[in-house]
């Protein structure tokens, strides 16, 4: 995969981020426990201090660090749900969110979705559990030739047949859908 190089600060991406955080550190370790997501992980029980809020979120996702566990021998940052971009229910909110990443994943610039956790009282909107990739954030306007590359091998993907194409939005004029 690529990504942005690593300056030695991968611990700059960690921290604290305001909210319910650490209830929600809480919760997701004993979802996490409490599901069959871990069966080839290297502990089936998880501890809240296994569990890291990264400092950089995303608008509508936050962002967990899984310190000492592994799947498909890969570490594993939990992405959950805020709320939906698209005002889907939870289920089809995670099934949408999980078809982007499978989608584009083979452009080399997408961590790899490796497993869910459906919604439930513990986690209301559910969980994504994707690779953890080490690096930086973007610093601009210097590593904007990484993102325009990145960008250009997502959209250099083969678009699938009309039929194949959900749950991803696919209007017939993509710019009025925008407005």
């Amino acid at each position: 995969m690529s990504m942005l190089p690593s300056d030695g600060k991968a611990n700059e991406l960690a921290g604290t981020y305001p909210g319910d955080v650490g209830n929600e550190i809480h919760r997701l370790a004993e979802a996490l426990s409490s599901s069959s997501v871990l069966h080839d992980a290297e502990a089936s029980i998880i501890l809240p201090d296994q569990v890291e809020a990264l400092k950089f979120q995303g608008v509508s996702h936050t962002h967990y660090r899984l310190h000492g566990i592994t799947l498909c021998g890969k570490k594993v940052v939990a992405r959950v749900p805020r709320r939906s971009e698209f005002g889907h229910e939870p289920n089809a909110a995670l099934e949408y969110q999980s078809a982007a990443f499978q989608r584009l994943f083979p452009s080399g610039h997408v961590p790899e979705l490796l497993d869910s956790l459906s919604p439930s009282p513990l986690l209301p909107r559910g969980a994504l559990l994707v690779e953890e990739i080490e690096g930086r954030m973007a610093r601009l306007p210097d590593d904007l030739p990484a993102i325009a590359a990145a960008l250009a091998a997502i959209h250099r993907l083969p678009l699938p047949s009309p039929t194949s194409r959900g749950p991803l939005q696919n209007p017939d004029r993509p710019l009025d859908a925008i407005r």
